[in-house]
C-alpha cells in the first residue's frame, strides 16, 4: 500500500513519525508529507491509501492545523483510510473521533502499526523500532534521536504532561547504539530530541554526562541540541560548547522576561539565571545562536510586565523568537485564572515582539560578517546550495562545476562545504561563499 505521513509539532514528533516509516518501509511505499497535498501527490506521482497525522496540541492554533491536515488529506483522496495518532488524542481523543475524515484514533506508533497489518500491511521490523527512529527520509540531512520522554513540570499553561506523561530517561547505550547507526548511514548531525532533555537523568549521569559519554564514543558526527530548560546549565555542560562537535545554538526557553509572570506560569527559574546562563554560554562561544519561547497574554498580563519582557529579549540578543499568544488549554491551571488578557492585545504585542524579534535577528548575523562555518548542503538547485550553520543561521552559496555543483546538485545534499558570510538577502537567508 501507499502510505502518506503528515507530522505536526516538536522533534519528539518527528521522531516518532521516524519509528512509523522505518517499521512500515520495505513492506509498502512510505511517504513523508512535508509540503501541501498536491505539492506531495506530485512528487509522491501516487494516490495513497493510507494517510497518518501524527498530532501536536501544544495550541489551540496546533490543534487547528491537525484538524486542517486531516480534512486536506481526505478531501484530496477520498478512499484512503485516515489514521491519527500522537498528542491531540492523548489529550482529547473524543474530539478527534468526531472528526468525520478520520477513520481511526490511536494513542502512540504501535496502535497506528496494529491497524495497518490488520489492513494486510506487514511490519518489517517485527515491532522492534529501536530508539532511533529511521534512516530512510533523503529529504533531510541531519537525523533525530530520542534520549527522553514525558514531563513532570505541569506549568500553570502546558498540557504536555497529560499527553506525554511523566518523565522516562533512555538508556545511555541504547541511545549510542542508535547514534552510532546514524553516523554509519552517513549523517553528519543529530539532534538529541525529547521534551525535557535536559532533566535526562540515569546510572549516575546527567544530561552533561551523557552528551560527553556520545562524544567520546563517536568519530565525527556533530551534535545539536534542542529545547532545553535554563536551570540544568552546569558548568561541565556549558563548558560542552566549546567542542567543535557540539553545535554552538541553543533553543532555551523563555516564556518571559518578568519575574511575575514567570511565577504565575509556575516556571522553575527566574530572569536573573535566565541572564546569567546566557552570559556564561557566550564566554565560552561569542557567537553562540540563542533562540527561544515567548509566550505573550498570559492571564494577568499587564502592559509594565510585557515591557519588561521586550526589554529583556533585547538585552540577551536573540537570533530568534518563537512567539506565541497565550492559548487557553482545559484541565491547565491557567485556564481557571482571572484577568484574562484580552485576543486583540495579545495580537498586538504578539506583533510587537515578533518586530523585536526580527530586528535582533538581523542585528546579530550581520555582526558575522566574514566569519567562516562549516555547513551541511541540506538543498541544492541549479548550482545554488542552502543549509544551516552551527549557529543555526539560515545561508545559501553557489557552487560551480569546479566545486561539484552544477549539474550534479543532487549529489551535494549532505556534503560539508566551508562558506563565508557575506550579506543578508531580503529572503531572511546569508548570502555566503565558499571558502
Amino acid at each position: 500500500m501507499n502510505i502518506a505521513i503528515k507530522t505536526l509539532g516538536c522533534k519528539a514528533n518527528r521522531y516518532e513519525s521516524d519509528v512509523l516509516l522505518k517499521r512500515l518501509s520495505g513492506a509498502h511505499e512510505v511517504f513523508e508529507m512535508n509540503e501541501g497535498v498536491s505539492t506531495f501527490q506530485r512528487r509522491a506521482q501516487a494516490d495513497f491509501d493510507i494517510a497518518v497525522v501524527n498530532t501536536c496540541t501544544v495550541t489551540h492554533v496546533a490543534d487547528r492545523k491537525s484538524r486542517q491536515a486531516i480534512r486536506s488529506l481526505k478531501s484530496a483522496n477520498p478512499s484512503c483510510k485516515v489514521v491519527v495518532f500522537g498528542c491531540g488524542p492523548n489529550v482529547a481523543r473524543e474530539d478527534y473521533e468526531k472528526i468525520v475524515e478520520v477513520d481511526e484514533v490511536f494513542g502512540n506508533v504501535d496502535g497506528v502499526i496494529e491497524f495497518i497489518e490488520k489492513l494486510g500491511a506487514r511490519d518489517d521490523n517485527n515491532g522492534e523500532c529501536g530508539i532511533d527512529g529511521g534512516n530512510n527520509d533523503s529529504l533531510r540531512t541531519r537525523a533525530v534521536v530520542k534520549i527522553q520522554d514525558g514531563c513532570n513540570n505541569y506549568c500553570a499553561y502546558c498540557i504536555i504532561p497529560r499527553a506525554r506523561g511523566p518523565e522516562v530517561s533512555f538508556d545511555k547505550d541504547k541511545i549510542l547504539e542508535a547514534v552510532r547507526r546514524k553516523e554509519e548511514a552517513g549523517f553528519r548531525e543529530i539532534v538529541l530530541t525529547g521534551i525535557i532533555i535536559s532533566n535526562w537523568e540515569r546510572d549516575g549521569m546527567d544530561f552533561a554526562d551523557l552528551i560527553e559519554f556520545l562524544l567520546e564514543n563517536t568519530s565525527s558526527v556533530r551534535f545539536r541540541i534542542s529545547s532545553i530548560e535554563p536551570q540544568n546549565f552546569s558548568d561541565k555542560f556549558v563548558r560542552l560548547f566549546g567542542w567543535d562537535r557540539v553545535c554552538p545554538h541553543v533553543h532555551m526557553s523563555l516564556q518571559s522576561g518578568s519575574d511575575s509572570v514567570l511565577e504565575r506560569m509556575r516556571r522553575k527559574y527566574d530572569v536573573a539565571l535566565y541572564l546569567d546562563v546566557c552570559k556564561r554560554l557566550r564566554d565560552t562561544v561569542s557567537d553562540i545562536g540563542l533562540t527561544t519561547d515567548v509566550i505573550v497574554g498570559f492571564p494577568g498580563e499587564t502592559k509594565e510586565e510585557f515591557m519588561a519582557t521586550c526589554d529583556f529579549v533585547r538585552d540577551i540578543g536573540f537570533l530568534k523568537m518563537h512567539v506565541f499568544p497565550y492559548s487557553r488549554r482545559k484541565n491547565t491551571v491557567a485556564y481557571h485564572m482571572e484577568d484574562q488578557v484580552a485576543e486583540n492585545v495579545k495580537k498586538e504585542r504578539a506583533e510587537k515582539l515578533r518586530k523585536i524579534s526580527n530586528k535582533l535577528g538581523v542585528a546579530f548575523m550581520r555582526g558575522l560578517w566574514g566569519n567562516e562555518y562549516d555547513v551541511i548542503v541540506e538543498t541544492c538547485r541549479n548550482g545554488v546550495c542552502t543549509g544551516v550553520t552551527p549557529n543555526y543561521i539560515p545561508v545559501q552559496f553557489s557552487c560551480s562545476d569546479e566545486d561539484g555543483g552544477e549539474g550534479k546538485s543532487g549529489d551535494l545534499v549532505g556534503k560539508v562545504f566551508k562558506v563565508q558570510m557575506e550579506k543578508l538577502k531580503k529572503d531572511g537567508l546569508v548570502e555566503a561563499i565558499i571558502c
